[in-house]
C-alpha cells in the first residue's frame, strides 16, 4: 500500500457506512448529497473513506455537546 492510501484508511461503501450507523441507505445517501458526509464516485458507486466517515462522526458528537440542553 503506498503511502497516500495508507493515510486515507479503509474505504467504505455506503451499504457498509448504513449498516455501521443502524440507518438506512437513503439516509446516507442523503448525508451525502447535503454535503455532510464527504465520500467519492467511482462510476456509479460512492465510496468514504475512514478519514472522511471519523471526521463526520466528530462533527457530529460536536453539534450534539454543542447544542442547548434541554429540560424534560
Amino acid at each position: 500500500m503506498n503511502k497516500a492510501a495508507g493515510e486515507l484508511g479503509k474505504i467504505y461503501t455506503i451499504e457498509e457506512i448504513g449498516q455501521i450507523l443502524r440507518v438506512d441507505n437513503k439516509t446516507v445517501y442523503r448525508l451525502v448529497a447535503k454535503k455532510e458526509l464527504v465520500a467519492f464516485q467511482i462510476g456509479r458507486v460512492f465510496r468514504v473513506t475512514e478519514v472522511d466517515f471519523r471526521a463526520y462522526i466528530s462533527a457530529m458528537k460536536e453539534r450534539v455537546r454543542n447544542s442547548p440542553k434541554k429540560k424534560y
